[in-house]
Order: C-alpha cells, then structure tokens, then sequence
C-alpha cells in the first residue's frame, strides 16, 4: 500500500474500491432510511465498475438526478422528491460480516 518515491519518502497508493474480488458483491439500491428496494447479487470476479455504470446510465435514463458519478462505489440519485442510493455491497445486505476479517482481494 505505501510505495518509495524518488527522495525516499513514502507515498500511499489510491485504493480502488470498485476493484473486482473473489467474493460475490451485491448493487444494492435503499432509500432514505437504508432500507433495500432492490437487491441484485453479483458473481465473483464481477467488473464492479462497469455494473455501477450500467446502474448510474440507467437512472439517467429514467429521468433520475445523479448527484455523484460513483467513482467512490456508490452513487445517490433523486427525482420527485425521492432520493437513493445506488451502490455495490461486499457483505449479503440483511448480514452482519464476520468480526475483523480483512476482504480477500
């Protein structure tokens, strides 16, 4: 995660959120208080960046007002007074992970 740059100073490497994993993934879409209003689970090895995509250009398309570009992982969106939130989840939702384990990458 640190990297040496040129005068022997260190220098932290940007972590990718949307980096596929050996796990399966879930998009999950909740509205204002959490709760899931769709629920999709995603195979191991997923391209996750490319199904946010095709998540955020959907609600696009549907008259929705994207509030970010989901560079981060998850995306909030809006439109007739409703607001959500889209994005990509690594534990099952209604699941509690598993107490300091560290994702496999």
């Amino acid at each position: 995660m640190l990297t040496r740059m040129r005068h022997g100073t260190r220098k932290r490497q940007q972590y990718d959120s949307l980096a596929p994993i050996r796990d399966a993934c879930w998009l999950v879409v909740l509205d204002r208080l959490g709760a899931p209003l769709e629920v999709r689970e995603l195979p191991p090895r997923t391209d996750l960046r490319a199904v946010l995509t095709a998540a955020h250009a959907e609600r696009a398309a549907g008259g929705w007002t994207c509030e970010t570009d989901g560079r981060f992982g998850f995306f909030f969106c809006h439109k007739d007074g409703v607001r959500i939130m889209v994005g990509i989840r690594r534990v099952e939702p209604g699941k509690l992970p598993p107490a300091h384990k560290t994702p496999d990458y």
